[in-house]
Formats: C-alpha cells, sequence, structure tokens
C-alpha cells in the first residue's frame, strides 16, 4: 500500500545525503520518526493512503460473511495483553524481566463487557483487534467479532478495519496508530504513563490510576507526570500501585466518545472549565513542550475520570510532587 502512494527504496538515503551536502539542502530535509506528532501535521494534512476497489470488496465479504450488512457502523477494540510479544518476539536485550517490564500496560479484556454491550445496544458492530491474544471476549453476540480467534484473519483487515471504523477504543497500543493515520477519532483508555497521551489525535482520554500504597491515596495529576515511568518495576520501586479502570469507568468514557463523534454529547460549562484547568496545568508541566506540542482541537480527557478523580487531582497546591504523598488527599 506504501509503494502505490509513496517513491519507497533504499536508493532514497543516496540522494538525501547528497541533497544534505549541498549549501541549504538541510532546509528540504524533512526527517520524522516516532509517533509523536509534535507540529501537528496529521492535522492539517488530509492525505491517506486509499484502499483499491479489490481491497475494499474482500474486506466488506468478510464482515458481510458474519451478518454484517452494508454501511452498518463498527468500532474497533484493541485491549493489550501480553500474548503477542511472548508468541512472536524473543526477550529484549538486557533485560532480566523479559517482556514483563511493561505488563503495566496490559488490561483484561473482561473489563470491555459492558463497554461493548453498551454499543451493541446502540447498533454498533463491535471488533475485537489484535493478531493473537491471551483470552477470548466472554460471552457471544451477533454484533461482537473477536478477531483474534477467527479462523480466516486476513492482514488487509488490520488496516481496513482501523481506517474505517467509527472511531477506536485502545489502551494505547501499537495498531491505533494506523486508525491515527486515517484521522479516526480514538478512546485511549487504560493506558500509562499518564504522560504519553497521545495530545495530538482526536481522542477521548481515561489512563488507569495510580495510588499510594502507604497511604491508599490516588495520585494528583502533579504527582503522576512525574511518576511517568516506562518500566512496572520502576512503579513498585515508586511505593506505587496500579489500577485498572472499573467496567463502569470504562463504559462510561466509550460513550462520552460514542456522543462526541456522533454530536450527541453536551458539554457543560463546569466541563468547559475541568478541560481548560486540565490543559493548563499539562502545558505546565516541564517536559510538555519536548514530548506534545501540539493539541489536537477534539483532544479530551473523560469527563468521567476527571469527576472520579476529584476536585484536588488538578489541585497542583494538593500535590505532594516535591515532598511524598501527603496523606491529607481524597483515597
Amino acid at each position: 500500500m506504501l509503494r502505490r502512494t509513496f517513491v519507497v527504496g533504499n536508493w532514497v538515503k543516496y540522494v538525501d545525503t547528497f541533497n544534505r551536502l549541498l549549501p541549504g539542502g538541510r532546509g528540504h530535509a524533512y526527517v520524522y520518526s516516532g509517533v509523536r506528532d509534535l507540529t501537528g501535521l496529521l492535522e492539517s494534512n488530509e492525505e491517506v493512503i486509499e484502499f483499491t476497489p479489490d481491497e475494499e470488496e474482500r474486506a466488506k465479504a468478510w464482515l458481510r460473511r458474519r451478518g454484517w450488512r452494508d454501511g452498518e457502523p463498527f468500532v474497533c477494540l484493541l485491549a493489550r495483553d501480553s500474548a503477542y510479544l511472548d508468541s512472536y518476539l524473543s526477550a529484549p536485550p538486557n533485560s532480566n524481566e523479559g517482556w514483563s517490564y511493561h505488563d503495566y500496560r496490559d488490561s483484561d479484556i473482561a473489563l470491555f463487557v459492558e463497554a461493548v454491550q453498551a454499543l451493541t445496544h446502540r447498533g454498533y458492530w463491535v471488533i475485537r483487534m489484535g493478531k493473537i491474544m491471551r483470552q477470548p471476549f466472554p460471552g457471544i453476540h451477533e454484533r461482537i467479532i473477536d478477531y483474534p480467534f477467527v479462523e480466516d484473519q486476513d492482514d488487509l483487515l488490520d488496516i481496513w478495519l482501523s481506517a474505517n471504523c467509527v472511531f477506536f477504543i485502545s489502551t494505547s497500543t501499537g495498531l491505533d496508530q494506523v486508525a491515527i493515520g486515517y484521522r479516526r477519532p480514538v478512546c485511549l483508555v487504560n493506558f500509562l504513563p499518564f504522560s504519553d497521551a497521545q495530545t495530538w489525535v482526536d481522542m477521548v482520554g481515561a489512563p488507569k490510576w495510580l495510588r499510594w500504597k502507604q497511604s491508599g491515596c490516588r495520585l494528583t495529576m502533579a504527582e503522576m507526570l512525574e511518576h511517568s515511568h516506562h518500566r512496572s518495576a520502576h512503579y513498585a520501586r515508586a511505593g506505587i500501585l496500579i489500577e485498572d479502570l472499573t467496567p463502569s469507568q470504562l463504559r462510561d468514557a466509550v460513550l462520552e466518545c460514542e456522543g462526541r463523534v456522533t454530536g450527541t454529547w453536551l458539554e457543560t460549562p463546569s466541563d468547559v472549565e475541568a478541560q481548560r484547568r486540565f490543559w493548563s496545568l499539562f502545558k505546565a508541566w516541564p517536559m510538555f513542550g519536548q514530548m506534545h506540542g501540539a493539541i489536537h482541537p477534539r483532544a479530551r480527557v473523560a469527563r468521567s475520570w476527571l469527576e472520579d478523580a476529584g476536585a484536588d487531582f488538578l489541585d497542583d497546591e494538593s500535590s505532594g510532587v516535591h515532598g511524598g504523598p501527603r496523606s491529607r488527599r481524597r483515597a
């Protein structure tokens, strides 16, 4: 698909090297790596890689065989677990933990049952994504497709479904980048670290909870930003417990995303003020410019998540960043 749209080849690196040697040549070179869109490139550019008519028909035929009818809305769901890494990749170098060092990112698919049921009741199909997963989706429903456990997987579907869903629910891992590349709204839930929120996309976010082991109190926003660890052991070393969102919290975040996408979500003045405070505090974080830069105009933190976090979550005065967790905060 890339080769149909772009010039792809190793020889390009020699042209690039020669260009950089020319006076002023570096001003015409643009190298983009990683997944952080710090400049808002996606939002300012509507180009996508198109599907051929044959690819469109192949993907739709696969859905039709499962009862889907052309035009019916569907949502993709991807909840990360360790099955893929354990099955396909060797352990990372210089690690005694193997791939378990980032198990803090995993989520139990059973937590999403309420959210999925709420969507199917609204007429959506839900496709649980992933090439290989540990557990099947609990229960059976005629509008739920558990893709990791079907026999006729097709790599085209990874791309086509992600590109054509109404929105993509993800724990912020891998395949959601395809949906983002095709400008699909995303509902990012149960992700960590907090600082890795994909603020440059059309998203509703609700990360996992962090709680001080000693006091039992949840971390404030400033504390969560300070403790943006990328290894499970580092959270444990800091005395921090990691908690998944509850099924009802996941459902509420998903339905907010659905409401925002369909235009049925009603935002109150208190919502607007809470979002303003959140982004103001986030932008004041010293690493914000380096890790985020551009903010999508429709990027939001889920209303229900902010409400559950409590009033002092956005109060940097109650933060224990410089002195450790404070026992006076809400549990």
